[in-house]
């Protein structure tokens, strides 16, 4: 008995000490009848029995989302589910334009003209311009909402959704989100897990000023709002932040319904150093009445990217809304962790509370899923990813990835998506640049060989071509080698010489082609000149490369090549050359005069062409030649074209983003060189007319030279014959 008395006493000095809020049941209030026993007139009549049922003085309603307007000015307010057939879109606008516009309501995610129409008070005409009116649809045929998924204002003239609503869609259980912060102080779209609670992913800062908080008020941003403890409860001035996610919880009387903005503020500089609106925000949860030590002690909550908005999933084209998204629930391997390691055994995904905020990682090289087949990963207690895979590993932040459900052939499978590493678009790059200066060699080469020992050509200009795309051929194969072979030291430096003096070998030979077109054209005759343009051009060829050399050699012994040339961006080389500067003069001087004096001669060229053709309209002569001069003048100007885009194109490779879109076209568009000089000069009409032509006098010399051993044999034989005869 004693204990009895002990046990009420206790619990009653609790029950009036414990001051702790309780959540209360829902209180039901129910209208009921009350039985005067006093009253005459009462009736057993008007008692309900238990058998009947009480039906509703009106029909339920249900409010959804407004109308998602797309063209023709079409905006609603919320519209209002009214029973089973009832459609009232409060608000309605319509600019009326549209020929053939009318309601329509159908089944399925997508959107087609093959709803139903829908038509108002009877009528079947198109919807005329509305300006803020209320419209009440009535669905037709029987029609119930429950049977639908959505309700669009369509043009059936010209096909086009002007607006639309999906009308069961769920309600999305997950927590609003506001904007990011950006400016100072920068994070990823903030999170109002409930009105007391704010989450803020990948909030960083760098700690350069003083008297840093967190903030709240109303209106702007201003000294006039109130501090809001940091993620530890603490009100000092907020450290330097490297990207942590961070639970907010606001201070005692304030909740998003109160405050129009949240932010950091600077106390000593007198503004704010980021902040994103919270007035907007609607939908926010309230807050529960527990402490938190009252939730259970097993349930971790987790809060996660995700690449599409909330009510979409992505798909090949982009992300497309649904009218109905699967609960958001990774099934991937949660690892709780310290600093240093972390558990082996993944968490019981079934106590996880996964919360997702739309953030789409932004890559300049695009984003692919990774799969679980070859590619090893695990989501850590932090919210981080750990990657151990073939095409990337280490730990990413929220900043780097996502993860959204994948829509594709009638499936639906959660991805984790990350961005595409660089050093795969750097592979891709490097085995295509190699190709392409392989290919360009060849061309090159055969060139060459077609040139000078199938067809032996004896004019200067063709010469003087194929001694062009030989010092070109050389180049390419030096680069080709640089990037396919493991070279280092002496041989670096073999291959940097071998590349700096046919570079400038070529050009060179680029402008003595230039020079040799303008004697050509000048004097009407290829011959002109024959020995000294022979001996004159051998010698500048040979002699300016060599003079550029000497200088590398009598200064440092270092080639004076620019280390753009070889690439290091792929790191499939250790060629490497100091004095960038002293380099890039010596080794751009000859290219810059051979460009500046190739250019004068094609524009003096040009113009002498043009008084021909004006004085010599009727000299058969100079319209037999010309034709052949004027094409040869477009081989040139065309070769100069290609060398000066190449040139320029890899002296602003020091100043280009090594990840930008021209970047890359410059390198391909310089392995292409050899392919494209090739193609400017053999494959037109004229070159081709050439190898023919070359071809047909290669046949002839072959029948001449049978004919002439024939002929040798008869004569002997005649002569022995006649000895015979005499003697």
């Amino acid at each position: 008995m004693m204990w009895c008395v002990l046990f009420v006493c206790v619990f009653v000095v609790q029950a009036n000490t414990d001051t702790t809020p309780k959540l209360e049941p829902t209180t039901v209030t129910t209208k009921t009848t009350t039985l005067d026993t006093n009253s005459t007139n009462t009736s057993p009549s008007t008692i309900p029995s238990q058998s009947q049922t009480l039906q509703p003085a009106h029909p339920p309603v249900r409010v959804i989302e407004e109308l998602k307007g797309q063209n023709h000015n079409v905006s609603s307010g919320k519209i209002m589910i009214i029973g089973d057939d009832t459609i009232q879109i409060p608000n309605f606008h319509f600019d009326g334009t549209a020929p053939t516009a009318f309601f329509i309501v159908g089944k399925g995610n997508t959107i087609t003209e093959n709803g139903t129409k829908i038509h108002l008070n009877g009528s079947t005409s198109p919807l005329p311009p509305y300006n803020g009116e209320s419209v009440k649809l009535t669905l037709p045929n029987g029609l119930s909402v429950k049977d639908l998924d959505w309700l669009a204002v369509w043009c059936f003239k010209y096909r086009l959704n002007m607006g639309y609503v999906y009308l069961n869609k769920e309600m999305s259980p997950n927590p609003p989100q506001t904007l990011n912060l950006n400016d100072r102080v920068t994070s990823g779209p903030i999170i109002l897990i409930n009105k007391k609670t704010l989450y803020i992913p990948n909030f960083r800062y760098d700690g350069g000023s003083k008297n840093v908080h967190f903030w709240v008020g109303n209106g702007e941003p201003s000294s006039d709002g109130r501090m809001v403890p940091d993620e530890k409860g603490s009100l000092e001035e907020l450290h330097v932040y490297q990207g942590q996610n961070l639970d907010i919880s606001l201070p005692d009387g304030v909740t998003t319904d109160n405050i129009d903005y949240f932010g950091v503020w600077s106390k000593d500089e007198g503004r704010s150093l980021g902040d994103v609106p919270i007035k907007i925000v609607r939908g926010v949860p309230e807050a529960p009445l527990l402490k938190p030590f009252s939730f259970p002690i097993n349930t971790t909550t987790l809060i996660l990217p995700k690449c599409c908005p909330l009510d979409s999933v992505l798909t090949l084209e982009g992300c497309e809304e649904r009218p109905s998204v699967p609960l958001f629930r990774p099934p991937f391997n949660v690892y709780e962790h310290n600093l240093t390691h972390f558990s082996n055994e993944s968490l019981d995904l079934k106590k996880i509370i996964f919360t997702p905020y739309v953030f789409s990682p932004k890559c300049e090289t695009g984003k692919y899923p990774l799969d679980e087949d070859n590619d090893q990963f695990a989501i850590l207690q932090n919210a981080s990813l750990l990657v151990k895979g073939a095409a990337l590993a280490g730990i990413l932040s929220t900043e780097e990835f996502c993860l959204d459900y994948i829509e594709s052939q009638n499936e639906t499978v959660m991805k984790i998506l990350v961005c595409v590493p660089e050093y795969k678009i750097q592979t891709a790059m490097f085995f295509t640049y190699v190709i392409f200066t392989i290919i360009s060699t060849l061309c090159l080469a055969v060139t060459v060989f077609l040139y000078l020992f199938w067809l032996k050509v004896e004019d200067i200009h063709r010469r003087c071509f194929a001694g062009y795309a030989f010092t070109m051929a050389v180049t390419f194969l030096s680069l080709t080698i640089v990037q396919t072979a493991s070279v280092e030291d002496a041989g670096c430096e073999v291959l940097g010489f071998v590349f700096q003096i046919f570079m400038i070998a070529s050009f060179t030979l680029l402008g003595i082609l230039c020079f040799d077109i303008f004697i050509i054209v000048k004097y009407i005759d290829e011959k002109k000149f024959y020995t000294l343009r022979k001996r004159g051009y051998l010698g500048i060829a040979v002699g300016v490369p060599a003079f550029f050399m000497f200088i590398s050699l009598v200064r440092n012994l270092v080639p004076d090549v620019p280390n753009s040339f070889f690439k290091p961006q792929y790191m499939k080389n250790n060629c490497y050359f100091d004095a960038e500067s002293q380099r890039t003069i010596i080794f751009y001087i000859p290219i810059c005069l051979s460009m500046v004096g190739s250019a004068v001669c094609l524009i003096w060229t040009k113009l002498i062409t043009i008084r021909y053709d004006r004085d010599k309209r009727n000299d058969y002569f100079w319209i037999e030649k010309g034709t052949i001069y004027k094409f040869m003048f477009r081989q040139c100007f065309l070769t100069l074209i290609i060398m000066t885009i190449s040139w320029i194109s890899n002296v602003l490779m020091s100043f280009l983003d090594e990840s930008s879109g021209i970047f890359h076209a410059a390198i391909i568009f310089e392995a292409l060189q050899g392919i494209l000089i090739v193609a400017v000069f053999t494959m037109n009409h004229y070159g081709s007319s050439y190898l023919d032509k070359g071809q047909k006098v290669m046949r002839v010399n072959r029948v001449e030279k049978a004919s002439n051993n024939f002929f040798n044999f008869f004569d002997v034989v005649v002569r022995n014959d006649s000895s015979l005869i005499l003697r």
